[in-house]
């Protein structure tokens, strides 16, 4: 009687390891998941959609388009937009020296635009067009909804790197000699990002 009392006190504490070591393996398996999910969540290079050297085109619509524009701050790029013909497509006009003039591009940088919640604030104005007086420098074309534009229209999309250093070097005309001096690694790089109407 005392062996089989002893079998079924073996046989009770193998059940009572088996149970912790499953919970235990359940535990870990989701503290993976949740590293995982904050790591994504975090890591702004988690969402880039890397392509391959001589593949910088694409056609895309306007489902690429607005969630492009609303990333534009947080992963520092210039968004420009053309027609068909390659005249500039009209987003909003921006103050510059005092006078609002009629700009093709989004470059948040250039905006002042503090952080990503005035960003998004920013790009709500440009696609509903009536940025609510939040953005002095910035104004709308005749309430303009630059949505309804791009909505239903296909563009060709062009990935490009530029480096901020060297726009203004070209700016200030300084010398071939200067320029060289600063090396690319000292650079800061901006990509610009071209839709053209097709």
């Amino acid at each position: 009687m005392e062996n089989a009392s002893e079998a079924l006190i073996m046989a009770f504490a193998v059940l009572i390891f088996v149970l912790a070591l499953s919970i235990g393996m359940s535990s870990f398996s989701l503290a993976r998941q949740t590293s995982q999910m904050i790591i994504e969540s975090t890591d702004k290079t988690y969402d880039y959609t890397y392509v391959s050297i001589g593949d910088t085109k694409r056609v895309v619509g306007a489902e690429t388009i607005v969630p492009t524009l609303y990333r534009a701050y947080k992963e520092n790029y210039v968004v420009r937009f053309y027609k068909e013909n390659g005249d500039p497509l009209i987003i909003y006009k921006r103050k510059v020296s005092g006078n609002f003039e009629e700009t093709n591009e989004i470059d948040l940088e250039q905006e002042a635009i503090g952080n990503q919640d005035k960003a998004t604030l920013f790009i709500n104005g440009i696609l509903n067009g009536n940025f609510e007086n939040n953005f002095p420098n910035a104004q709308n074309l005749h309430n303009n909804v630059f949505y309804d534009t791009i909505k239903g229209k296909k563009f060709k999309e062009e990935l490009g790197i530029y480096y901020i250093e060297d726009k203004i070097e070209d700016i200030n005309n300084l010398e071939e000699q200067e320029s060289e001096t600063i090396s690319n690694i000292n650079k800061t790089e901006k990509r610009v990002i071209t839709y053209t109407e097709i």
